[in-house]
């Protein structure tokens, strides 16, 4: 396939103009570099951006993981979704071959043409010598590059998931190892192959970009909008779709439309002799104010069909108490009831299925064994989650809902609804929107795709997966509160803590916590008001989107989701955009993103609803109680250590001949430029760590004195190992 109309001859390069001179040359020799470039920019844009993702974001690993992973569970649910798995992998390797092809063909394409000005004719490729016949090369190998990137890409991030399974000591077997790295290698043999039907063809930069043109780039431009069109179109009515072929494959069509896209900009560029790349960038910039989509969702359309009573984790406390005897009717003489404060920390799906499995662990241990364990659930007041963290609390919190007794229908009925639900697909949906509806939106001046971003994407993914879970298990899915119902609808069961009834059961509090970019403070979404005495700083989402205000009750003008209010928590910008909470009269909207931003702990929060709870108590001469707060922190990353901090000087072994004080470090490279972001990372980082030690020390010292043991040792409360143990 050719760009250029065949009866127009090759444009002639008269000897006249060679180069003379060494800098003459040299000079030259840079401009054939330049122009040699520019058909790759975007192939090899694709392939850096997925070889960072490979080696640097762990949720890259986690998809390669998906494709390869094998389960040991026979269970209909599993056997179901290892079949879907198979699927993934086939049309990822599908769309490996498309990148590949794409990457080739357009660098091929694009290297018909001569990027320099219109009135040089003179080109080192045309020189005899060793110089000549270097770019003569690189003019036949640059498509072969190009086609070997997303193969050379995809195999690394093979490599990092291998040496992640040889760290755990789960070494891959041969058949395993055999599926990671086949296709690459058949791929890139083919990618070989395919210029042999073009051997003896030496039509690169022999064109100028002002000849006269075939039909065929006028219909590469039609056809790709057209499929621009289609992809938007199926994304925006059935986002489930790209589940079909699973987030692998999503990435790899992504990158195909991406490189489509920046070729056509280069080639319509140069042609027109226009910096149309600059000035698409600059045509987004300036618009940008005017066509932002992302809005925290909420379902005005529904009727009002429940009445929500306004109460604080005061009044949860005293509910809790409340049920106390019906939990536990004949306690032990001297026995300390312990109170359960959950703290589930960030850190994307890995800090979901820690949260999760974690807490379905417990309950599911618990109720086992009821003749010697009450309920885990019955002994948690709170759980505080960021990012992830607050996924993991939501789906523990509705699985309660749906089994709020105490007897279980299988000894694992928690941990296994929680891996069928978190082991489904929930990125491909987001991934496509962001792509496809976020990416036409930022070309559009006005706000199309309201309640359509990626946000949503990713709302409407944990909803389309929730339902799949339900509809796999063999009870009644009624009995769920599901994701596209209202947050408020989790504590149906429980009824209003401000009215004592002891028999309903106990459902714990949820305080999700996200960050506003104005102000700077948290934004929380709870079942409890956030005043801002008890949660300095602090604002409430609910409040904030005019469902709740300070009367006695109100009836809810609309419905927000589940699934919104957990990325109320987890809106880390480049994943999930910040979303805009609405203003009116008296303030400005307000944007929101990921709660990791204040503090990836949730200890800031899990600390005032303790004090906000026993303040006042602790004034009380009589201050001894029965009932003891206990601080449970699950951990998503390392764990953070009580200690002196230290920074040991390391050097390569081949500076030593350097004298020790002038040996350099990591800190001294750009250190003018470096240094303020470096901090800001590591201190953000730290911040999170530093807030759980405080709270471990303020909860152990209230413990203490509730328990009338002013000078009892340090106890460590923190519960991370547990999640070790997890089968």
């Amino acid at each position: 396939m050719n760009l250029v109309a065949s009866e127009v001859p090759p444009t002639a390069r008269p000897a006249s103009s060679a180069p003379r001179g060494f800098f003459a040359r040299g000079w030259v020799a840079f401009k054939e570099l330049w122009c040699e470039s520019i058909p790759l920019w975007f192939p090899l844009l694709s392939v850096g951006l997925a070889i960072f993702a490979a080696l640097f974001i762990d949720q890259t690993t986690g998809i390669l993981q998906a494709l390869v992973d094998e389960s040991s569970s026979q269970d209909a649910t599993e056997k179901a979704l290892a079949n879907l798995q198979q699927w993934h992998y086939w049309a990822f390797i599908l769309g490996l071959c498309l990148w590949s092809f794409v990457n080739y063909e357009s660098t091929r394409l694009l290297h018909q043409f001569d990027y320099n000005s219109p009135d040089y004719a003179g080109r080192l490729s045309d020189r005899k010598g060793w110089l000549g016949n270097v770019f003569k090369k690189m003019e036949r190998l640059s498509p072969i590059v190009a086609g070997l990137g997303p193969v050379v890409a995809v195999a690394l991030g093979f490599a990092v998931l291998q040496q992640t399974y040889s760290l755990a000591d789960e070494p891959l077997a041969w058949r395993r190892v055999f599926a990671l790295y086949a296709p690459c290698i058949i791929i890139g043999l083919l990618v070989f192959v395919l210029p042999l039907r073009t051997k003896g063809q030496t039509t690169s930069h022999s064109r100028r970009l002002d000849d006269k043109l075939s039909k065929t780039p006028v219909k590469i431009v039609l056809i790709f909008f057209v499929l621009v069109l289609l992809l938007v179109t199926g994304t925006l009515l059935v986002p489930g779709m790209w589940s079909v072929i699973g987030p692998a494959a999503t990435l790899c069509v992504i990158a195909t439309i991406f490189v489509i896209a920046g070729s056509l900009l280069v080639f319509w560029g140069g042609r027109w002799r226009l910096p149309l790349i600059f000035l698409t960038l600059l045509y987004c910039v300036l618009i940008s104010t005017c066509n932002d989509n992302h809005r925290v969702r909420l379902r005005h359309d529904a009727s009002p069909s429940r009445t929500y009573q306004v109460f604080g984790i005061r009044d949860a406390l005293q509910a809790w108490q409340d049920r106390l005897p019906l939990t536990e009717p004949s306690p032990k003489p001297g026995q300390k009831t312990p109170l359960f404060i959950v703290c589930a920390e960030g850190g994307g799906v890995r800090a979901a299925y820690w949260a999760a499995r974690l807490l379905a662990y417990l309950e599911d241990t618990t109720r086992q064994y009821p003749d010697q364990y009450v309920p885990f659930s019955s002994r948690v007041l709170a759980i505080s989650g960021v990012s992830g963290g607050s996924l993991g609390a939501v789906t523990f919190t509705a699985l309660l809902d749906a089994q709020p007794t105490r007897a279980a229908a299988s000894p694992d009925w928690f941990f296994k609804h929680t891996a069928n639900f978190l082991g489904r697909d929930q990125l491909s949906a987001p991934l496509a929107s962001a792509a496809f509806i976020d990416g036409t939106q930022r070309f559009i001046p006005f706000p199309l795709f309201n309640d359509h971003d990626r946000a949503a994407g990713l709302e409407k993914a944990w909803e389309q997966a929730w339902n799949a879970s339900l509809q796999s298990d063999a009870g009644e899915p009624k009995r769920f509160c599901h994701f596209d119902d209202d947050f408020r609808e989790l504590w149906r069961h429980r009824g209003d803590p401000t009215t004592p009834n002891a028999s309903t059961p106990w459902i714990p509090s949820l305080f999700l916590n996200g960050t506003s970019v104005e102000l700077g403070g948290r934004i929380i979404a709870s079942d409890c008001v956030i005043p801002t005495p008890d949660y300095p700083g602090a604002q409430d989402a609910l409040y904030l989107l005019k469902l709740r205000d300070g009367g006695a009750a109100r009836t809810a003008p609309g419905v927000f989701r589940m699934s919104s209010a957990v990325n109320l928590s987890t809106r880390f910008p480049g994943i999930s955009p910040s979303g805009e909470l609405p203003g009116d009269e008296q303030q400005y909207p307000q944007r929101v993103v990921d709660g990791g931003y204040y503090d990836n702990s949730g200890a800031r929060t899990a600390w005032d609803n303790l004090v906000a709870l026993y303040y006042k108590r602790l004034g009380d001469p009589d201050h001894v109680s029965d009932v003891i707060p206990w601080i449970i922190v699950i951990r998503a990353g390392p764990a953070w250590k009580r200690q002196t901090p230290t920074f040991p000087r390391q050097h390569s072994e081949h500076l030593n001949f350097m004298p020790a004080p002038l040996r350099p470090t990591r800190s001294h490279f750009m250190v003018d430029a470096l240094a303020p972001p470096r901090a800001f990372l590591n201190a953000w980082a730290a911040r999170s760590g530093d807030s759980t030690e405080a709270l471990k020390d303020g909860a152990n010292l209230i413990s203490r004195r509730l328990s009338g043991q002013d000078h009892a040792p340090k106890s460590q409360i923190t519960a991370g190992p547990v999640a070790q143990k997890l089968p």
